[in-house]
């Protein structure tokens, strides 16, 4: 349901400036949203305090208005402005389509990511904008993933480990009959494939491939020292 009325809302904002598609007001110093590391305020509205990496994240694709502090401590707000406007998101559609661009992720792109963060200097133009559906937006800003460019003007995606993430892992080399490979490497000797082979053993009911997809996904993380 959330995504639903998020979807009518981003519609909305392309057809009308002054809509949003979120109505999650944060105060963030500009310190802070150049430099996560630098100290300053990075507060919900009314609320608790939020991770600077976050706010730099909701900050690649939001509405900001700049306010400037006098002396005396007097507030002048600044002219409120989409960081992308509509005519970006359609050109960005229209050279990458709707889907993420994380490797192997099929997702709608509800996210636009600057792959130089616009705090930090990067332009808000077509060459450093690439859609991300929500997941992965996480995992560039707050999972230690990132996103370089390349010289063809496409991009490609690092672990935190530094090694690049493949849109499909290489093939193996099969120098026989792959089946007779294949059987030799994963089937243990006296193994036999019956209709029940694959059947969840604890009541019956399919394997869940979700939550063994997290598993591996959390030993790789634990592996790699981020768990």
């Amino acid at each position: 349901m959330a995504r639903l009325a998020e979807r009518a809302l981003a519609q909305r904002a392309g057809r009308d400036r002054a809509a949003d598609r979120f109505q999650v007001v944060v105060h963030v110093d500009a310190a802070v949203l150049a430099d996560p590391g630098a100290g300053g305020g990075c507060v919900l509205a009314g609320g608790p305090g939020v991770a600077a990496e976050t706010v730099r994240r909701l900050a690649c694709d939001c509405t900001c208005r700049a306010m400037l502090q006098g002396p005396g401590g007097e507030l002048v707000a600044g002219r409120k402005s989409r960081v992308v406007s509509a005519a970006l998101r359609r050109a960005l559609a229209a050279r990458d389509g709707t889907r993420c661009a994380f490797p192997g992720c099929d997702c709608r792109a509800r996210d636009v990511h600057h792959v130089q963060h616009w705090a930090n200097g990067g332009a808000t133009e077509l060459s450093n904008l690439l859609g991300l559906c929500r997941a992965h937006h996480v995992f560039v800003h707050e999972m230690g993933y990132r996103v370089e460019p390349l010289a063809n003007g496409r991009f490609r995606f690092l672990r935190p480990d530094g090694r690049e993430v493949l849109q499909a892992p290489p093939l193996p080399a099969v120098a026989a009959d792959a089946a007779r490979v294949l059987t030799d490497r994963w089937l243990p000797p006296g193994a036999e494939i019956t209709p029940t082979t694959g059947r969840a053993s604890w009541q019956g009911e399919r394997v869940d491939y979700d939550l063994a997809l997290e598993a591996l996904w959390m030993c790789d993380q634990e592996a790699a020292g981020l768990g």
